[in-house]
């Protein structure tokens, strides 16, 4: 009989042994997100810049950088339904892609974020905010307000890409940066 994990939310069936693996992989996978732990190679309350390895002057972000920001991809994709994931959990193939972690007090990756270079034919060339997802239980805290005068100094003006949702729209007005609403 079909079961429901009250943590991840995985249905399958804990008679079948191949059902119980794949719960197990999803399972670690799912928590290791929602409930981050502590990496001792993160400095506290910081935002950490993840660039991938498309450009060989520029030196890559080490593996396990990207696979961090992979997993809050993959998660913000699981949350809103998308299609694609933002990111590679190899990295970017071009340079014109940068993904952001964010860190608690504690060390714990509670947050992600998407940048990338765009050419417009009806404005200028300039970064986008692709994507921001923050651990649910980590929501509402300040971290993005914190860290957002760091960001501006970063990639500047950039816009934020559609779709955006009510709370980035309503962060965004809040901030005084509605005019990044492209």
């Amino acid at each position: 009989m079909p079961r429901k994990c009250p943590v991840c939310k995985f249905t399958f069936c804990p008679e079948d042994p191949d059902d119980r693996v794949e719960h197990r992989r999803y399972h670690r996978k799912y928590t290791h997100v929602m409930y981050p732990k502590p990496l001792k190679s993160l400095l506290p309350d910081s935002l950490v810049e993840v660039r991938g390895g498309g450009n060989p002057d520029v030196r890559p972000s080490p593996q396990w950088l990207n696979k961090q920001l992979y997993k809050h991809a993959v998660a913000f994709r699981r949350e809103f339904r998308y299609d694609l994931v933002q990111w590679s959990p190899f990295g970017e193939e071009d340079d014109e892609a940068r993904g952001i972690l964010i860190t608690d007090g504690n060390r714990c990756v509670v947050g992600a974020m998407g940048f990338r270079w765009r050419d417009w034919s009806d404005a200028p060339a300039g970064w986008t905010l692709d994507w921001v997802w923050f651990v649910p239980s980590f929501r509402k805290q300040g971290y993005l307000t914190r860290h957002w005068k760091k960001l501006r100094q970063m990639y500047g003006d950039f816009y934020i890409q559609r779709p955006v949702s009510d709370a980035m729209r309503q962060f965004a007005i809040k901030q005084g940066d509605a005019a990044l609403l492209r």
